[in-house]
């Protein structure tokens, strides 16, 4: 795994090469999702249009998940609206490949891989040349596993929120780790 386990907020992303993102989440609780990825904006953190990756591992059974979700709304996913996973939304759109899932000393951990470019409509490309807005939650899965109301979100400025992912790379994991 090579990079710590208190990255800051229990959740952080690195990236791998082109044309992939590798992106490992941590999260102590559980029955509690993961989310992270892009903002709807391109300017600024905004939920609504988002395009996130939510994951979780199943204590019982030790299972991983990491799906790819869009953020139509603020609202749990009914049908094909809301704060759906892509596949719910239109087929084939699932554009995120679980690698590995784990749990150690208490944490769930979830690393997946995802394309750089947009797979679908539902996608949004991720710039490896400049900062983009991001945006992460923590919550409770429903009885779907799907995410329901976030319990932890982020709320920072564009200043401290947007990210270019070639820095996050540095800021959260040494040379060694990469």
């Amino acid at each position: 795994m090579g990079c710590p386990y208190s990255a800051p907020r229990e959740l952080y992303e690195i990236i791998g090469g082109s044309p992939d993102l590798l992106c490992t989440l941590y999260r102590k609780e559980d029955g509690e999702y993961m989310s992270f990825g892009l903002s709807g904006e391109d300017h600024k953190s905004v939920m609504v249009g988002g395009d996130v990756v939510t994951a979780w591992v199943d204590q019982n059974t030790l299972n991983g998940y990491a799906h790819d979700y869009y953020l139509d709304s603020k609202s749990q996913c009914a049908g094909t609206r809301g704060s759906c996973p892509d596949y719910r939304i239109e087929s084939n759109t699932e554009s995120v490949r679980l690698l590995n899932a784990a749990l150690v000393n208490g944490y769930s951990i979830v690393t997946y891989q995802r394309p750089l470019k947009a797979h679908d409509g539902l996608d949004r490309p991720i710039h490896t040349n400049m900062s983009q807005p991001v945006i992460w939650a923590v919550g409770p899965l429903n009885s779907k596993s799907e995410v329901s109301y976030h319990s932890i979100t982020s709320k920072v400025s564009l200043e401290n929120n947007s990210n270019d992912f070639l820095e996050t790379t540095h800021t959260y994991c040494t040379q060694e780790t990469l």
